[in-house]
């Protein structure tokens, strides 16, 4: 199947990956993050291995290119998976994405192709006189399901609730009676409520994933310069993309410069090259799936108390008494976390055609990938107190 990018408004899509959910018959995308720009999970015809991957190859203008790995953080907190893939490709220079999913995709790539082919082409160059087109585009995003989560005044009560069940239980009392072993003479105390109804009635109420998300925003800018000649034909094109996220402090900055170029050489001989030089550069959040002392922003904004204050009287960020291992989901947004991804793809090939309809071409190419990441843990966190600040 094919998918044809001008058929998906693609300014809206992070990365190329995103536009591709739901447009390839057979193909399933799945994000894995919500992180901006986050990696997405591809499989054709489904999962068909348990150990040795599903991850269909990738060709790019010819040329099978592979994920790479990402760098981790070094410390509890992690963020988000990100796109190692197509995130380097503006989806404004792409043509058209093929899927291969049955035995052609082995017939023509080999084995590596056992679990399909996603075939990216870029846009080249037209024998036309020069046409310099803009493409630009600015939204907002907004959470489509925020969480429900209880509000300090119905928190008290849920509190209460388990207060009277342990109370039931300790003294066989309700449908306890008569599985729970008294010791003798045992006398039942009066229940008391852990809190009164004054007490449930002016309970504070803090909404934390309000604390640590907002709406997002997000603008993108392409120009590009097409055109050529009988024998010599070129695209080139500057992309300019920005986007921060819905939770608080995560953001992705993203450059990339672009040049294809076919030259016709002779009756016979065909040459042209490819050049895809990116830059993303994002702001991390730890957003990772740990709980407890581990916990990311989003899971310690699932728990954490909502009738504390974000912070104590004495303008530190609050602790929960009853569950101290917990971090302060807003604290974690304190956390500096960059990091910095260099990608260079390029390819060249040469055509010749002895004969008419017998083609001979041979391809070259390169993939260069650089990753830097740094991190600091403030002493506001609880591990970066513990540690008096960390750098990583």
């Amino acid at each position: 199947s094919s998918v044809k990018m001008d058929e998906a408004p693609v300014n809206t899509f992070t990365t190329v990956s995103h536009a591709l959910a739901g447009k390839a018959s057979g193909l399933q995308v799945t994000q894995n993050s919500a992180q901006v720009g986050g990696g997405s999970t591809f499989r054709i015809r489904g999962a068909a291995s348990t150990g040795a991957g599903n991850d269909p190859l990738i060709i790019i203008d010819g040329i099978p290119v592979n994920s790479g790995s990402s760098l981790g953080s070094g410390n509890r907190y992690n963020a988000g998976t990100t796109d190692n893939v197509l995130s380097s490709i503006n989806p404004n220079d792409i043509e058209s994405i093929e899927v291969l999913k049955d035995a052609s995709s082995t017939a023509i790539y080999g084995s590596r192709a056992g679990h399909g082919v996603i075939i990216v082409t870029t846009k080249r160059g037209k024998q036309q006189k020069a046409q310099v087109r803009y493409s630009g585009n600015v939204s907002v995003q907004t959470m489509k399901n925020g969480y429900k989560a209880l509000s300090g005044p119905e928190y008290l009560q849920q509190r209460n609730r388990l207060t009277y069940e342990n109370y039931l239980k300790a003294n066989g009392l309700g449908v306890y009676e008569g599985y729970v072993d008294l010791p003798e003479g045992h006398v039942v105390p009066e229940y008391t409520p852990s809190y009164t109804e004054e007490d449930i009635r002016n309970a504070r109420n803090t909404d934390w994933f309000d604390e640590v998300t907002r709406t997002g925003m997000m603008h993108s800018h392409n120009v590009s310069v097409n055109g050529g000649t009988e024998t010599t034909q070129y695209m080139a094109s500057l992309g300019y993309m920005g986007q921060e996220g819905v939770v608080k402090n995560n953001s992705l900055d993203r450059i990339t410069a672009k040049i294809n170029l076919d030259q016709t050489l002779s009756k016979y001989v065909k040459a042209g090259l490819s050049l895809n030089i990116s830059r993303n550069s994002l702001d991390n959040v730890p957003l990772g799936t740990g709980e407890y002392e581990n916990a990311g922003i989003l899971s310690a904004a699932a728990m954490f108390n909502p009738t504390l204050p974000v912070y104590d009287e004495n303008g530190d960020y609050q602790v929960n008494p009853d569950f101290t291992q917990l971090p302060n989901p807003v604290s974690l947004l304190e956390i500096t976390d960059k990091t910095v991804k260099d990608r260079i793809l390029a390819s060249a090939y040469v055509q010749v055609e002895p004969v008419k309809g017998l083609i001979l071409k041979a391809n070259f190419g390169i993939d260069r990938q650089y990753e830097k990441r740094k991190q600091y843990l403030p002493k506001t966190t609880m591990y970066g107190q513990q540690a008096n600040g960390r750098a990583d």
